[in-house]
């Protein structure tokens, strides 16, 4: 993710708005509209970032908070827009300082943090989730810190010599409670952010505002950044239960397959798929049923999150079982990307006519047509991410793409 220079401050910002940002925003209405109210601005950074328009979202936030610094609620919604904007400019090609653009964001989370406390209002009916926000942008920053100095460390460090101390602050905290890397914050750690936000915000999400905006990330994402670590420290047993705790969080999908009674298939129907885990076996298999509108069918409850199968006969004194833990772990989360964890889930599936044996695929559709297939000739259903609907499959034909049977 990183490349990275100087660390800047943003407190700056508090106190000075930049030209450029003011004459940017001005010149972008009509001189008859100089007059716009405050919430213009607001709802126009969002809508930029909506956009994927980082830069003229953090020129918003940025003209807003210099016209509204004696109004808190304001002052909160603009810098804590501007948080957001410039953690999210920083992925862009645009940013021509990611580590800069990253630490001003960290920095503004802490400051509308300030802001916040010194205020008893709602802040427009949005403290809540703001206060929640302000949890997640540390972890994201403090996931990208991790990895900073980790990847200082693959490639031979730097002068100082400090990066495993460094990167452990952001990961493990600062466990004497001082600012020891001279930063202006305090470290908690990941764990500790996450039971922070666990606790305050169960059902954290970014999209719970009055306005859209694009910013895709839930608790489950979070979390899964301190399995990640967790791995990293080879602490498999407590990535293994965090990723528990995020599959026992999601729901799930009921999916009905429907197959064509159809002659030249004698034996039991039965399908398999990617269902449970990445890796595709016999508990995958289920058992088609005869309808009496002289369909085969089944219903499978499929969850919509990391397939991870773990053993539950699992001995964490046992270094085998250790060993078979990790290679479970990288396999199952290998490049999920939390950002974009909101992507439609895929599963592969196919039918079989007769028992199911690994070794032997002339039973089973291993000849579908390209067109409703993919390369390792699997059916694809496609779920939408975050809908629990009921889902019902038309009726398949065997090793076929169309739904009559010849």
């Amino acid at each position: 993710m990183k490349n990275v220079i100087q660390i800047l401050s943003f407190m700056l910002l508090m106190f000075f708005v930049s030209c450029d940002a003011l004459d940017e925003v001005v010149s972008s209405v009509e001189e008859s509209e100089a007059e716009l109210t405050d919430s213009y601005y607001l709802e126009e950074g969002w809508s930029s970032m909506d956009s994927q328009d980082y830069s003229s979202a953090i020129d918003f936030f940025e003209y807003l908070m210099g016209i509204v610094s004696s109004e808190t609620d304001l002052r909160i919604q603009s810098e804590h827009g501007l948080a957001w904007a410039k953690l999210f400019f920083s992925t862009t090609s645009e940013s021509e300082n990611k580590m800069n653009d990253r630490t001003e964001s960290y920095d503004a989370f802490f400051s509308v943090e300030t802001l916040i406390s010194q205020t008893d209002s709602d802040i427009d009916g949005s403290k809540e989730q703001i206060e929640c926000d302000l949890y997640a942008g540390k972890i994201l920053y403090a996931d990208y810190m991790i990895y900073y100095y980790q990847n200082l460390l693959l490639n031979g460090g730097d002068i100082d010599g400090d990066e495993v101390q460094q990167r452990d602050y952001y990961s493990q905290g600062e466990q004497s409670g001082n600012d020891e890397n001279g930063n202006g914050h305090i470290e908690l750690g990941l764990s500790a952010l996450i039971n922070q936000l666990d606790q305050n915000c169960p059902e954290y999400s970014t999209q719970n505002y009055a306005f859209d905006h694009n910013m895709f990330i839930e608790i489950n994402d979070l979390k899964l950044i301190l399995a990640k670590d967790y791995i990293r420290r080879s602490e498999y047993v407590n990535a293994k239960n965090t990723i528990i705790d995020i599959m026992n969080s999601i729901g799930y999908t009921s999916i009905t397959f429907n197959l064509n009674n159809e002659a030249g298939l004698d034996g039991d129907k039965k399908i398999i798929g990617d269902f449970l885990y990445k890796t595709i076996g016999d508990d995958d298999v289920y058992t088609l049923n005869l309808s009496d509108d002289g369909i085969y069918s089944v219903t499978i409850d499929l969850n919509q999150v990391i397939p991870c199968n773990f053993s539950e006969s699992f001995d964490e004194s046992n270094e085998s079982d250790v060993s078979d833990l990790r290679d479970e772990l990288f396999e199952c989360i290998n490049g999920y990307d939390y950002f974009n964890s909101n992507n439609n889930r895929i599963f592969k599936y196919r039918f079989i006519d007769g028992d199911y044996d690994e070794t032997i695929v002339s039973n089973q559709e291993a000849e579908l047509p390209s067109q409703c297939s993919s390369d390792d000739s699997y059916r694809i259903l496609e779920v939408p991410y975050n809908s629990f609907s009921s889902i019902i499959v038309d009726p398949a034909c065997f090793n076929s793409c169309s739904s009559s049977c010849e």
